[in-house]
């Protein structure tokens, strides 16, 4: 009865399955992302993606809502390091491009996102190292990207309700209000309201596979 009650109230779309290519990538958006996990456990959570810059959906720039918005984690920091391709980023008030070879240094509490950009004629490719590994980790990584994915294959925007439930569970805040204020609206939004709804921060269908 309860979940019937919160979807009719917030209702949600079908989950959309995990589909792997023949490397072992988790595949989005029709062919233009993917992604794959490299190392999980407590001290680090390592992967790899890459970005389509020609598709319309992974290739609009900044405002693709393929990409994470300003945000900044808690907890964690990141090493970004370009294997291929061009990114454009926000790190505070920087705004910038690195291409191959460059490594992006992202430190805990700093806001920051990324976007491929579309100018580059090379798909763009990452690895992403995060440490500590838990908070922003491989389940938070799927359960993100399976739910974009549901949305995009119906064409929906993501309730904030369900992404502010995503900055609660990965110890992360929204980036465009003061730190006190984006941290308690996780909370309130993401702990509270949007688990009271019926959002959640993982999803059995998304649980990650064991790596090979």
């Amino acid at each position: 009865m309860l979940e019937f009650i919160q979807n009719w109230l917030f209702p949600k779309v079908p989950l959309a399955p995990q589909v792997y290519d023949d490397e072992g990538y988790q595949v989005y958006f029709g062919g233009a992302r993917r992604h794959k996990t490299i190392r999980m456990d407590d001290g680090e959570y390592a992967f790899r993606c890459q970005y389509s810059p020609t598709d319309p959906f992974t290739g609009a720039g900044r405002e693709s809502a393929a990409y994470p918005p300003l945000h900044f984690h808690r907890n964690q920091s990141e090493e970004v390091r370009v294997i291929q391709g061009r990114v454009g980023y926000v790190l505070e008030k920087r705004v910038g491009f690195a291409s191959k070879g460059d490594v992006l240094q992202l430190p805990k509490g700093k806001r920051h996102t990324f976007w491929c950009d579309p100018t580059s004629e090379d798909d763009l490719i990452m690895e992403f190292s995060i440490r500590p590994g838990q908070g922003l980790d491989e389940r938070w990584i799927d359960n993100f990207y399976g739910i974009l994915e549901s949305h995009y294959r119906v064409n929906k925007p993501v309730s904030f309700l369900q992404v502010m439930v995503f900055c609660d569970e990965g110890a992360s805040a929204p980036g465009n209000l003061p730190k006190p204020i984006a941290i308690l609206m996780a909370y309130v939004f993401g702990r509270v309201i949007g688990r009271l709804a019926g959002y959640k921060g993982s999803y059995p269908v998304y649980e990650p596979r064991p790596l090979k």
